[in-house]
């Protein structure tokens, strides 16, 4: 079981890094490119929200079945259309991705 506590502090770690790394990408290459990482961040965002609440609670397997392919024709309908170049996308995942194993990496720290 996932404490609520650690999905907490994935959301204000993940805000904070992708908000970071947009500002980056938005001083560095364009508006688009920021928009971009944040886009991929909060594609991953919802992912892990929906993927932690499925763990707490198994029983919401329908809700899961629907909910995936739904997500994952998002991520495929915004990578079709091209405003956004896929680089930015991949930041933003890999941001959020940085930020939930940046809270992982001192829970185990702070536990052991």
């Amino acid at each position: 079981m996932i404490p609520k506590l650690f999905f907490q502090g994935v959301s204000r770690t993940g805000f904070a890094v992708c908000l970071a790394a947009g500002l980056a990408a938005g001083f560095g290459w364009n508006w688009k490119a920021a928009l971009g990482v944040w886009v991929g961040a909060s594609w991953m965002f919802v992912n892990l929200f929906f993927l932690f609440k499925f763990i707490e609670r198994p029983k919401t397997f329908a809700f899961a079945v629907v909910k995936f392919p739904v997500l994952y024709l998002a991520g495929f309908y915004i990578l079709r259309t091209r405003f956004f170049s896929p680089v930015s996308l991949l930041a933003g995942l890999t941001a959020f991705l940085a930020a939930f194993l940046i809270v992982w990496v001192r829970g185990r720290l702070c536990t052991s």
